[in-house]
């Protein structure tokens, strides 16, 4: 138990004493995070994509446009993560018990709302409706199927 805390005490002292390793840490945090909500956002489109239109889904460059929209949300995500260095955001204190960075907080105005719906109910969002047009189509789907063997009873 001692070292399990003696640990946390160095990790704390070395974010502390070196402003590079607390803003690193504060822009890789909001990076991941960033970037695993938007994949599953992605992901989630794409399997609506395979389920409404699955004929189309099988072209030649499915990979490399898997590779684009990785890429592109890869650098999305790290320039908006980037703005962590400016301000370190609309929390208070710091996770995981660590003192945060800045100790005065710069003012957002305006740009809180646009990161706010960017890291949380925007991906939220796009995440029902796809949900939500799978479920509408899966039910068209059954009841047409529903109809056609139907008619051959």
């Amino acid at each position: 138990m001692y070292t399990q805390y003696s640990y946390k005490l160095f990790i704390n002292m070395a974010l502390q004493n070196s402003k590079f390793l607390c803003r690193a840490n504060s822009v890789s945090m909001e990076f991941f995070q960033i970037t695993s909500t938007w994949l599953v956002v992605s992901l989630t489109w794409a399997r609506v994509g395979a389920v409404i239109f699955p004929l189309q889904t099988r072209h030649k460059d499915h990979n490399r446009s898997a590779a684009i929209t990785i890429v592109v949300i890869i650098c999305t995500s790290f320039i908006v993560s980037l703005t962590k260095l400016y301000s370190g955001g609309y929390e208070s204190d710091s996770v995981f018990e660590f003192v945060p960075c800045q100790k005065i907080m710069t003012p957002w105005g305006s740009a809180m709302y646009v990161y706010i719906a960017f890291s949380t109910w925007l991906p939220s969002l796009f995440i029902f409706l796809g949900n939500v047009l799978l479920i509408i189509h899966m039910r068209k789907s059954d009841i047409i199927r529903i109809q056609l063997t139907r008619k051959y009873l």
